[in-house]
C-alpha cells in the first residue's frame, strides 16, 4: 500500500524552517499531501474549503503527521460554534477515522519552544490560550504524540517515523493480505458514516462539563428508518466508556413490539436495568436513579421513542421532564441521555419546539435540561463515507470501486449497506 501522508501544521510559527523540512522528508520517503497544493476556485467559500480539507484527510491519505506549536491559526467560521480552529478540525477528523498518525510537539523547556511562542506572539490572549488547551489535549490522549527539542531532531524523527510507515519485505505482504482478506467484526459497523453527529455530540459534551451547566443533559438522535440510529448510540457509548470508567449505560429499548403508551411501562423498563424490582412510577425511578448518581455518571438510551404512543413530545413531556424536576439537585453526577426518534422528514412536527441548538462556548448556561440538544439529521451514507470505512480492510482502490457500487446499489441506505457488507465473498482474497 502507498503511504500518503496528510502533513498539517500550525501556521506562522512552524512555516519559517520546521513545516518546510518535515515537508521534504515526507516527499522524499513517502506521497505528500497537503494543503498547498490542493487547486482552489476564488469564489470557494469557507465551507468548501472545509469540505475539502476533510475529503483529503479522509479519503485521499492513509497517514497523518501533525506538526503542532504555539500559534492557534485560522478558525473557518463553520467551526466558530466550537471555536475549534482548522488544524485543531484535522486532528480530529484523522483520529475520527482511524489513520495512523504522528504529532510532534515542541519540549516547552527548550530555547526553541521559546523563539516558537516568540513567533506566536502577535495573536490574541484567548486563541493562546485555546491553543494552549489543544496542545494539552493532544499530548493527553495521543498516544502518537512525540516532543522534539530543536529543528535537527524534529527532522530526525520525522525519517523515523516516516519511513516505520512504509515497513516493506514479507511481514509488510502478509499483513496486506491479512487486511484484504480480514472482514468486520459487528462492533466495527458503528464506524461507518455518521461523523456529522459524533462530532457535534463530541463538542457539546466538552461545553457542558462546566459546574455551571445543570447535571442533566439530552440529545435527540433523527432520521429516517435504518439510517444508523443504534450505531450511532454504539458509536457514542464506546467513546464514553474509552474517556471514563465511571459510567453506567441504561437502555430502554421501545422495539418494535412495544405497544403501550403509559409511563409505567418504561419506568419498569429502567427498573429492570437498575435491577430494582416494583419500579412503576417517576418518583421510584428518580429514587434509584439518584443514588445511582451519586457514584457514576449514567448514560440513558432511549430506542425507538416513537413507539412511545406515537410521539417523541408525549415522552418527553410525561416522562423525561418530570424524571428531571424529581433528580433537580438529588446527585453529584450527570445524567446524560439519547433519545433515538425513527421518522420522515417533516418540518411540521409538534417536537420541534422540545429542541435547543447545541451549545457554544460563553452560553452553556443557558441551556434547558428539559429540552433535547438536537444533533445532524441523519442521511444515506455517502461514497466518500462508506470507501473511508472499508479502507480499514481494503486497498484503496477496492474500498472506493466498491463503497461506489454499494452507494449507487443501495442509494445509501444503512441497513441495505450492511446487507451487502456481510456478504462473505466480498472479504475473499482474489486470486491474482
Amino acid at each position: 500500500m502507498q503511504v500518503k501522508v496528510f502533513l498539517s501544521s500550525t501556521r506562522g510559527d512552524m512555516d519559517q524552517d520546521c513545516r518546510e523540512w518535515v515537508l521534504n522528508v515526507v516527499r522524499d520517503n513517502a506521497s505528500a499531501v497537503e494543503m498547498d497544493h490542493w487547486v482552489m476556485d476564488s469564489d470557494d467559500d469557507e465551507q468548501s474549503v472545509v469540505d475539502l480539507c476533510y475529503q483529503m484527510i479522509c479519503v485521499q491519505s492513509t497517514h497523518f503527521l501533525g506538526l503542532f506549536g504555539y500559534r492557534r491559526g485560522w478558525v473557518p467560521s463553520v467551526l466558530e460554534p466550537t471555536r475549534r480552529s482548522i488544524t485543531e478540525a484535522e486532528y480530529d477528523w484523522a483520529n475520527e477515522t482511524g489513520k495512523t498518525l504522528a504529532v510532534f510537539v515542541p519540549n516547552a523547556t527548550t530555547k526553541f519552544a521559546d523563539e516558537l511562542r516568540r513567533r506566536a506572539g502577535s495573536q490574541s490572549e484567548r486563541e493562546a490560550n485555546e491553543q494552549k488547551q489543544f496542545l494539552d489535549r493532544v499530548r493527553r490522549e495521543s498516544l502518537g504524540c512525540l516532543e522534539f527539542k530543536d529543528p535537527g531532531h524534529l527532522v530526525s524523527r520525522a525519517i523515523d517515523t516516516v519511513r516505520s510507515w512504509q515497513g516493506g519485505g514479507l511481514r509488510a505482504m502478509v499483513a496486506a493480505d491479512r487486511r484484504n482478506a480480514r472482514g468486520p467484526n459487528p462492533s466495527e459497523y458503528m464506524f461507518l458514516g455518521c461523523s456529522r453527529q459524533f462530532f457535534a455530540f463530541e463538542q457539546s459534551l466538552e461545553l457542558i462539563a462546566s459546574p455551571h451547566v445543570a447535571k442533566q443533559t439530552a440529545w435527540l438522535i433523527h432520521g429516517r428508518v435504518g439510517y444508523g440510529h443504534q450505531d450511532l448510540m454504539e458509536r457514542i457509548w464506546h467513546r464514553l466508556s474509552q474517556v471514563t470508567r465511571t459510567i453506567r449505560r441504561v437502555r430502554v429499548p421501545l422495539g418494535v413490539a412495544w405497544r403501550e403508551d403509559h409511563c409505567a411501562a418504561v419506568c419498569s423498563l429502567i427498573g429492570r436495568e437498575l435491577a430494582v424490582d416494583d419500579c412503576n412510577n417517576i418518583e421510584t425511578v428518580a429514587f434509584h436513579l439518584s443514588k445511582v448518581l451519586d457514584s457514576v455518571d449514567v448514560l440513558l438510551e432511549v430506542q425507538m421513542v416513537q413507539r412511545f404512543a406515537g410521539s417523541l413530545d408525549g415522552f418527553v413531556q410525561n416522562m423525561l421532564q418530570p424524571l428531571i424536576r424529581q433528580l433537580h439537585g438529588r446527585h453529584k453526577r450527570r445524567l446524560l441521555t439519547l433519545i433515538g426518534l425513527e421518522h420522515k422528514e417533516s418540518s411540521g412536527e409538534p417536537w420541534k419546539t422540545l429542541l435547543q441548538e447545541p451549545p457554544v462556548p460563553g452560553d452553556e448556561e443557558t441551556l434547558d435540561p428539559g429540552k433535547l440538544i438536537e444533533l445532524p439529521i441523519l442521511t444515506p451514507l455517502t461514497t466518500s463515507e462508506i470507501a473511508t470505512w472499508l479502507r480499514r480492510f481494503k486497498s484503496e482502490e477496492d474500498a472506493y470501486e466498491i463503497a461506489l457500487a454499494l452507494t449507487e446499489e443501495t442509494e445509501g441506505r444503512r441497513t441495505f449497506v450492511r446487507e451487502r457488507l456481510a456478504d462473505p465473498s466480498l472479504w475473499t482474497i482474489q486470486s491474482i
